[in-house]
C-alpha cells in the first residue's frame, strides 16, 4: 500500500499519454493504428494496432525483447461467422508498450523494430 501511495499517478498518466502520442508519430506510415485520437483525460494501456499477420509480427518483436500483448481475443463460444467484425478486429489487434517506465528512446527503439518487421 505504501508503495502504491506514493506514486505520482499525474506523472504516470502524463508519460503513458507521451509515449502514445510518440509512436503514433513515429508508426503511422507503417501500421494502421486502432484508434486515431487519444480522448482527453484517457490514460491508455497501450498503443493498439491493426495487422494483418498480428502473430508473426508480435513473436518478431518478442524475439528483440518487445512484448507486446493481446488483450481481445474472441472466446471459442463466439460464433466467428455470426460476427465477423468481431473475429476480425480479435485476429488483428496487438497492444505495443508504452509504460511510463519508458522515454523516447525506448519508443524508437519499438519503432524501429515495429518497421523492420512489418
Amino acid at each position: 500500500q505504501n508503495i502504491i501511495d506514493n506514486i505520482h499517478w499525474d506523472d504516470v498518466a502524463k508519460q503513458r499519454r507521451t509515449n502514445w502520442q510518440t509512436l503514433r508519430e513515429l508508426t503511422r506510415n507503417n501500421v494502421e493504428s486502432f484508434s486515431c485520437k487519444l480522448p482527453d483525460e484517457s490514460v491508455p494501456l497501450g498503443y493498439v494496432i491493426r495487422l494483418k499477420n498480428r502473430d508473426t509480427v508480435k513473436e518478431k518483436l518478442a524475439a528483440q525483447r518487445i512484448f507486446a500483448p493481446v488483450h481481445w481475443l474472441l472466446s471459442e463460444e463466439v460464433d466467428r461467422k455470426k460476427f465477423p467484425d468481431s473475429a476480425k478486429l480479435s485476429d488483428s489487434l496487438l497492444t505495443l508498450p508504452i509504460d511510463q517506465r519508458y522515454g523516447e528512446d525506448e519508443m524508437n527503439y519499438i519503432s524501429d523494430a515495429l518497421t523492420e518487421v512489418v
